[in-house]
């Protein structure tokens, strides 16, 4: 029977919002993934896929074995002060980051397209 594979511990309701967690993981996974290879904030967004990533194994192991929810959360909540440094405040920091270096990157790129690198003429 389908329930027999989730937790024994978990109602339905908690499994389909395990699930919801899981969807939303996913995403953030992709999309830091995605993020840290073309962005200048590449050990950011790899930092947050690897914690979303630990997530979504924490979950798995949440819904798919004996584990209860209580020994869990315990456990969880050590990880989630990572969260609070790397993933919350990440918009806030890394728009900050971006208006403080945009800029001289931009300067840097089109004196590199004049052909004019330190100042100096090619």
């Amino acid at each position: 029977m389908l329930a027999d594979l989730f937790n024994s511990h978990m109602s339905g309701v908690d499994i389909a919002f395990g699930f919801a967690n899981m969807i939303g993981i996913s995403y953030a996974i992709y999309r830091n993934v995605r993020g840290s290879k073309t962005s200048i904030f590449s050990k950011h967004l790899s930092n947050i896929a690897i914690l979303s990533s630990i997530y979504f194994i924490a979950y798995i192991i949440l819904m798919f074995s004996e584990l209860d929810q209580a020994s869990w959360s315990s456990v969880m909540r050590g990880v989630s002060v990572l969260a609070w440094f790397y993933v919350w405040p990440a918009a806030e920091h890394l728009g900050s980051k971006i208006q403080e270096e945009l800029p001289d990157q931009l300067e840097k790129e089109v004196l590199r397209r004049m052909g004019i690198e330190d100042g100096n003429e090619r």
